[in-house]
Parts: structure tokens; C-alpha cells; sequence
């Protein structure tokens, strides 16, 4: 959790102003408790769930995109003009910077991939 502070979310906050972390770190019970996935970046420390406290999370998603380096980046939910969070994380091995969209597709959620 610390390097992804001092990594990415230190610097969105300088950026853009406040940022609400409403997932950080999980255990394993907690993970399987909201759903999350059997190999989240949650349960290592690695992984942030964010949403601006103005609610244009957009920017945080916009900000991190353009600017940071991070593992994983994911549009939550939401429509195309607003996420209903952003997740990101940070693993300092795996920096690839992957960007998906989470959708609701029934009763599955499914991910696409988005250009960098």
C-alpha cells in the first residue's frame, strides 16, 4: 500500500484535489465478501478503489491514464461519460499498464480492453 500511495495516488491527489479510497487493501474474506476477484490486486496491498468526493470521477480515471504509471486501471461501471469508481494498482513488478472497462452484463460482469 505504501508504494501505492507514494506512486499514484499521492500524485492524483496533488493533481486533482481530495480522493475518497473506498477499497484499499482486503483479506481474503472481505474479498470474497464484495465479490471481488480470486486474484484482486486488493488482497496484496496492490489495489485502490477511488471516487472524487465532487463526484466527477471521470478526472481521477482521465488524471491516472495520462499521467501514472500502474498495473492495472479499471472505468467501473457507471456510463461512457462518468465511472461509478475507478480502480487502480500498483505492483511495482508488473507496472503494463492495462486499461479495462467493467460492465454489467446480466448477472456477470464483463471487462474490455481500452486503448492506452
Amino acid at each position: 500500500m505504501q508504494l501505492l500511495a507514494e506512486k499514484v495516488l499521492q500524485p492524483l491527489r496533488d493533481a486533482v484535489g481530495p480522493v475518497n479510497v473506498t477499497s484499499g487493501y482486503r483479506s481474503k474474506l472481505v474479498n470474497q465478501a464484495v465479490n471481488g476477484a480470486v486474484r484482486s490486486d486488493h488482497l496484496y496491498g496492490y489495489a485502490a478503489d477511488l471516487q472524487s468526493p465532487d463526484g466527477n470521477h471521470r478526472k481521477l480515471y482521465d488524471w491516472l491514464k495520462a499521467n501514472a504509471m500502474f498495473t492495472q486501471l479499471i472505468y467501473e461501471f457507471g456510463n461512457d461519460t462518468q465511472p461509478q469508481w475507478v480502480h487502480v494498482s500498483y505492483n511495482p513488478k508488473d507496472l503494463k499498464r492495462e486499461i479495462l472497462r467493467a460492465r454489467n452484463v446480466g448477472k456477470r460482469v464483463t471487462y474490455s480492453r481500452l486503448q492506452p
